[in-house]
């Protein structure tokens, strides 16, 4: 496991677990910094774990960092109050277009908030 690159994404203790050409597997710690006023992961967090698990395969299969994100869309199912985990894969390309999907899930790898994500290449 290693930690991600952007400061950002190492200010949330966000860890790389696995990574290849068109898959990665992300883990988010369960920590006050991550917490709302609930006591339950901020869901600004996650989103930005999903994202960053999405712009990891991003890179490996471009080779590159030169992407943005088009479309961000994210459906909760439940709330969070342990260490979570990403696992994003690429779905399909068309043309310049690279759809990705994102799932989240606890220790327990039951599903959690799940997403997907349009990113442009």
């Amino acid at each position: 496991m290693h930690e991600a690159k952007c400061e950002f994404e190492k200010a949330l203790k966000i860890k790389v677990i696995s990574i290849s050409r068109d898959k990665s597997h992300l883990y988010l710690p369960f920590s006050d910094v991550v917490k709302n006023p609930n006591g339950i992961i901020h869901g600004g967090a996650i989103m930005s774990l999903a994202d960053t698990a999405m712009a990891v395969v991003m890179g490996e299969f471009f080779n590159s960092s030169c992407f943005a994100t088009k479309k961000f869309e994210i459906n909760f199912k439940s709330p969070a109050k342990c260490d979570i985990f990403a696992r994003a894969k690429i779905l399909k390309q068309k043309g310049k277009f690279v759809y990705l999907e994102a799932v989240i899930l606890d220790k327990k790898h039951i599903n959690c908030p799940g997403r997907r994500c349009l990113f442009q290449a």
